[in-house]
């Protein structure tokens, strides 16, 4: 609180969120799966890198963020329409509005996750999927938001790994423990993740 308010001119701040599972305790801290991209933590990036990253990916650690109240008043509440991750299109919508991302480099939040909680669960099953059994909701995010800020080859990539997951899916094949499936999945997935590095890139100029 000490920064905003030295900052009057940072409407958005966040920082690191530290997970834990079950317990604050240090055995049980949470391995950073990876940094926060490039755009959200530097101070000479734009608005407009930032809009562009968060077209494919939210890159804001949630629980961390601090937001001024006028805000949220200028550009609206989150859609609860959209279940569980109403937060991605809440970033995309203040990104759209001219808002900054301020990054803040410290360990602000502890964040507990219970056996039992949505964001954990499946990732704690003795036979982990693939992928997120949460992808629809993405497509949802895509009708709504995305489809109408990408170009027609990025859709078609993104189109393209709805389906593939969806296939395993009705085919029951969303099981690491499937090696072949696993193995061919990263196959088949590889041109959108391929193509996905490259638009990042791309945002950095």
């Amino acid at each position: 609180m000490t920064y905003a308010e030295q900052h009057p001119d940072c409407s958005l701040l966040h920082s690191k969120a530290v997970r834990y599972n079950q317990t604050f305790e240090l055995c049980n801290r949470v391995k950073e799966e990876s940094p926060i991209f490039e755009p959200f933590t530097k101070k000479n990036v734009t608005v407009k890198q930032q809009f562009d990253a968060l077209l494919w990916e939210s890159f804001i650690d949630s629980p961390s963020l601090i937001a001024r109240r006028q805000v949220l008043v200028e550009v609206g509440m989150y859609d609860e329409s959209i279940p569980l991750c109403e937060d991605w299109p809440m970033w995309i919508k203040l990104s759209k509005a001219g808002y900054r991302f301020t990054y803040l480099d410290i360990e602000s939040v502890n964040y507990r996750l219970s056996l039992s909680s949505i964001s954990n669960n499946y990732s704690n099953q003795i036979d982990r999927p693939i992928f997120s059994p949460f992808y629809t909701i993405n497509r949802t995010i895509y009708r709504s938001i995305l489809k109408k800020e990408l170009n027609v080859i990025a859709r078609s990539f993104i189109v393209y790994y709805y389906y593939l997951r969806k296939i395993y899916t009705l085919l029951h094949l969303n099981k690491r423990s499937n090696r072949i499936a696993f193995l061919l999945f990263r196959v088949l997935a590889k041109p959108y993740f391929i193509y996905k590095k490259v638009m990042l890139r791309q945002v950095l100029g």
